[in-house]
């Protein structure tokens, strides 16, 4: 039996239709009885359901599980999906760390001196089955009414410190000034949204701000190439969605892109912060209708090989069900 425990989010719904269970703590986390609270309820929760393992995704539940899987004698295991620092004593304490990435599994290592007999390297993946176009490109583009435009895509958080919209942007003046039929679509949301509308507003960009959409896969369909400018990127769940839409990327050579991406061969890379090398990979890609196709089918091909859900479910079942590492 499977259970989700959440403070909240947005894939409650998902959850549920699939027939998985949500408990929902409704107790507010950024306080020390808050805390104290949530951790009497998840402990009340796994004694009366008899869990064996909880399977965290942040370091605050991976503490409070450390916390009650002594008593309950539970096995704890933690997906590691960003690199962080700070916090070492009270920071991935399950009995075993999932990292997604080399990168994330090296950072592991050096900043926090974690065995790698803890560590389990299992890749970011996309779901075959939920991969669906619901409308045809027309379709789409008579919706948000563009014509024969040449269409860039970014589908990410809008966030500098980590996606690097600021370099997107400024990428993007430079590349508008001499392809005049261009368009750039932000489908996501995030803290610097007011950022991106200022300047955009600022500079009459051709940009099209969308915000967050269910239906991402038609998004990905009426773009010729995705962008993303990353300044931390532990493993790209939208460069695997971006590949199993055959479409041709342009992304920073940071973290755990390159484990994903060679450059020239399933998309275009550079230097993190470079602007004018990224607005030169974007203008090399509107002109070349080849290249874009040819990396698009190689980053699908790869994708298909390596980053599905049929090769990587399979290693997270080897893992709940192989209890060599209990104690």
């Amino acid at each position: 039996m499977q259970y989700v425990v959440t403070l909240g989010g947005d894939g409650l719904t998902k959850f549920r239709k699939l027939n998985i269970h949500v408990e929902l703590i409704q107790i507010n986390r950024n306080s020390f009885w808050g805390t104290i609270k949530i951790l009497l309820e998840l402990y009340s929760f796994c004694k009366k359901n008899r869990i064996d393992i909880i399977h965290s995704h942040h370091r605050y539940f991976d503490l409070l599980a450390t916390i009650i899987s002594k008593p309950l004698n539970l096995r704890t295991i933690m997906s590691v999906q960003s690199k962080v620092k700070g916090f070492s004593f009270l920071s991935y304490n399950s009995d075993i760390l999932i990292a997604v990435s080399a990168t994330i599994l090296n950072h592991l290592q050096h900043e926090y001196k974690i065995s790698p007999s803890r560590i389990v390297l299992i890749n970011n993946f996309v779901d075959v089955s939920e991969i669906r176009c619901t409308k045809t490109s027309s379709q789409l583009r008579t919706e948000l009414n563009i014509s024969n435009q040449n269409i860039i895509g970014f589908i990410a958080r809008n966030s500098i410190r980590e996606k690097g919209v600021d370099i997107m942007l400024n990428a993007f003046r430079r590349v508008e000034s001499e392809f005049h039929d261009v368009l750039l679509i932000m489908v996501g949301k995030g803290a610097d949204d007011e950022y991106v509308k200022r300047v955009v507003q600022k500079y009459g960009l051709n940009v099209l701000v969308l915000g967050p959409k269910e239906d991402i896969y038609n998004y990905y369909n009426i773009c010729d190439l995705i962008i993303l400018p990353s300044r931390v990127e532990p493993f790209s769940v939208s460069l695997l969605e971006a590949g199993f839409m055959k479409k041709a990327v342009v992304a920073s050579n940071v973290d755990g892109i390159p484990e994903l991406i060679e450059n020239g061969k399933e998309g275009l890379l550079f230097p993190v912060n470079g602007i004018e090398q990224l607005s030169a990979n974007i203008k090399l890609l509107l002109g070349n209708k080849d290249l874009c196709q040819r990396l698009g089918n190689n980053l699908h091909r790869k994708v298909l090989a390596d980053f599905t859900s049929e090769r990587i479910i399979p290693q997270y079942k080897s893992l709940y069900s192989n209890f060599e590492w209990k104690n």
